[in-house]
């Protein structure tokens, strides 16, 4: 499998900055949340996570030999993404006193996250 340049460069420059979304979201809700309540995201699963995701749109974006396979990697993590985020939304308790309220963080990265799984399945597709 091939992937066309101009593909390549889109993909990678998606997966870049869905990445750094996903850091910056995780590390804001992080110190945001409260200790002991659910849905704080994990640092520890989130960072990695994000930055394997910006290795691959790195890798994908420079339309090298392995891009094709940069970029399945790139559906993998972002389906882990879609998993992590939507557990942290089932996990995070519902506050009627608060606006937007403390799930909105997560299921905005849960959306984003899987709008990424699909620009990513779209780059295979093309």
């Amino acid at each position: 499998m091939a992937i066309d340049p101009a593909v390549a460069i889109a993909a990678g420059q998606q997966e870049i900055a869905f990445a750094v979304l996903f850091a910056g979201e995780g590390i804001f809700s992080y110190f945001q949340g409260k200790d002991g309540v659910g849905g704080r995201p994990s640092l520890l699963l989130v960072l990695p996570l994000a930055i394997a995701t910006g290795v691959a749109g790195k890798v994908i974006g420079e339309c090298g030999d392995v891009a094709d396979t940069a970029l399945i990697g790139a559906i993998v993590l972002n389906g882990l993404a879609v998993a992590l985020s939507a557990l942290r939304f089932v996990q995070t308790p519902e506050d009627p006193l608060e606006w937007p309220g403390p799930k909105a963080w997560p299921a905005g990265i849960t959306a984003a996250s899987v709008l990424a799984l699909l620009a990513g399945l779209q780059g295979v597709f093309n």
